[in-house]
Protein backbone atom coordinates (compact mmCIF):
# COMPACT_ATOMS: atom_id res chain seq x y z
CA UNK A 1 0.00 0.00 0.00
CA UNK A 2 1.81 3.20 -0.90
CA UNK A 3 1.55 6.25 1.82
CA UNK A 4 0.06 9.16 1.14
CA UNK A 5 2.15 12.36 1.04
CA UNK A 6 2.11 14.17 4.21
CA UNK A 7 0.53 17.20 2.48
CA UNK A 8 0.39 21.36 4.13
CA UNK A 9 -2.91 20.85 5.33
CA UNK A 10 -1.78 17.86 7.63
CA UNK A 11 0.75 19.58 9.08
CA UNK A 12 -1.09 23.71 9.71
CA UNK A 13 -4.22 21.39 11.18
CA UNK A 14 -1.36 20.04 13.79
CA UNK A 15 -0.08 22.64 14.58
CA UNK A 16 -3.58 24.77 14.70
CA UNK A 17 -4.44 22.31 17.23
CA UNK A 18 -1.79 22.18 19.52
CA UNK A 19 -1.90 26.03 19.64
CA UNK A 20 -5.44 26.20 20.34
CA UNK A 21 -4.89 23.25 23.20
CA UNK A 22 -2.59 25.08 24.82
CA UNK A 23 -4.04 28.80 24.61
CA UNK A 24 -7.52 27.23 26.16
CA UNK A 25 -5.90 25.92 29.18
CA UNK A 26 -3.24 28.94 29.69
CA UNK A 27 -4.52 31.59 28.84
CA UNK A 28 -8.57 31.42 28.24
CA UNK A 29 -10.41 33.83 30.60
CA UNK A 30 -13.52 31.93 29.58
CA UNK A 31 -14.17 29.93 32.62
CA UNK A 32 -16.44 27.84 29.92
CA UNK A 33 -13.37 27.24 27.65
CA UNK A 34 -11.24 25.64 30.38
CA UNK A 35 -12.92 22.10 29.85
CA UNK A 36 -12.95 22.41 26.62
CA UNK A 37 -10.72 19.40 24.54
CA UNK A 38 -9.53 19.96 21.10
CA UNK A 39 -10.17 16.68 18.95
CA UNK A 40 -9.38 17.60 15.38
CA UNK A 41 -8.54 20.65 13.21
CA UNK A 42 -9.57 20.28 9.16
CA UNK A 43 -8.23 23.10 6.98
CA UNK A 44 -9.36 23.45 3.69
CA UNK A 45 -7.11 23.11 0.61
CA UNK A 46 -6.59 26.78 0.06
CA UNK A 47 -6.00 27.51 3.63
CA UNK A 48 -8.82 30.06 4.35
CA UNK A 49 -11.17 27.86 6.97
CA UNK A 50 -10.17 26.04 9.70
CA UNK A 51 -12.73 23.65 10.88
CA UNK A 52 -11.80 22.89 14.64
CA UNK A 53 -13.41 19.83 16.89
CA UNK A 54 -14.37 20.10 20.73
CA UNK A 55 -15.27 17.95 23.12
CA UNK A 56 -16.52 19.46 26.04
CA UNK A 57 -15.55 17.42 29.48
CA UNK A 58 -18.29 18.94 31.39
CA UNK A 59 -20.46 21.88 31.58
CA UNK A 60 -22.82 23.78 29.33
CA UNK A 61 -22.71 23.17 25.79
CA UNK A 62 -24.47 26.59 24.86
CA UNK A 63 -21.76 28.42 27.59
CA UNK A 64 -19.08 26.82 25.55
CA UNK A 65 -20.62 28.02 22.30
CA UNK A 66 -21.00 31.41 23.02
CA UNK A 67 -17.65 31.45 24.78
CA UNK A 68 -15.67 30.33 21.63
CA UNK A 69 -17.97 32.72 19.28
CA UNK A 70 -16.70 35.87 21.88
CA UNK A 71 -12.94 34.73 21.79
CA UNK A 72 -12.58 33.96 18.51
CA UNK A 73 -10.93 36.66 17.35
CA UNK A 74 -8.29 36.69 20.48
CA UNK A 75 -7.86 32.71 19.49
CA UNK A 76 -7.37 33.77 15.44
CA UNK A 77 -4.49 36.35 16.55
CA UNK A 78 -2.82 33.48 18.75
CA UNK A 79 -3.18 31.14 16.00
CA UNK A 80 -1.75 33.92 13.30
CA UNK A 81 1.08 34.27 15.46
CA UNK A 82 1.92 30.50 15.78
CA UNK A 83 1.83 29.28 12.74
CA UNK A 84 4.29 30.21 9.51
CA UNK A 85 1.59 30.96 6.89
CA UNK A 86 0.54 34.28 4.85
CA UNK A 87 -2.35 33.74 5.86
CA UNK A 88 -4.60 33.36 8.82
CA UNK A 89 -7.39 30.89 8.46
CA UNK A 90 -10.99 31.72 9.25
CA UNK A 91 -12.13 29.32 12.67
CA UNK A 92 -15.38 27.82 13.37
CA UNK A 93 -15.38 25.47 16.04
CA UNK A 94 -17.97 22.82 15.65
CA UNK A 95 -19.21 20.45 18.79
CA UNK A 96 -17.61 16.85 18.49
CA UNK A 97 -19.92 13.99 19.88
CA UNK A 98 -18.30 11.20 18.56
CA UNK A 99 -17.03 10.44 22.10
CA UNK A 100 -20.33 10.85 23.44
CA UNK A 101 -22.00 8.68 20.78
CA UNK A 102 -19.13 5.88 21.54
CA UNK A 103 -20.59 5.68 25.14
CA UNK A 104 -23.67 5.46 24.29
CA UNK A 105 -22.84 2.58 21.68
CA UNK A 106 -21.19 0.74 24.19
CA UNK A 107 -23.72 1.12 27.02
CA UNK A 108 -26.37 -0.43 24.60
CA UNK A 109 -23.80 -3.63 23.67
CA UNK A 110 -23.24 -3.99 27.00
CA UNK A 111 -26.96 -4.80 27.55
CA UNK A 112 -27.44 -7.25 25.08
CA UNK A 113 -28.30 -10.63 26.53
CA UNK A 114 -25.11 -12.91 24.37
CA UNK A 115 -25.07 -16.31 24.64
CA UNK A 116 -21.92 -17.32 25.71
CA UNK A 117 -21.18 -19.93 23.03
CA UNK A 118 -21.02 -16.21 20.56
CA UNK A 119 -18.97 -14.65 22.42
CA UNK A 120 -15.13 -13.83 21.71
CA UNK A 121 -12.64 -15.51 23.57
CA UNK A 122 -10.94 -12.94 26.03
Amino acid sequence: MAKRPFRRTDRLSSQIKQILAISLQRDSREEALRSVVITDVEVTRDLSLARVYYYLIDGDQEAATSAFGRANGYLRTVVGRGINARITPELRFMHDDALTRGRRIDDILSTLDIPEDHREEE
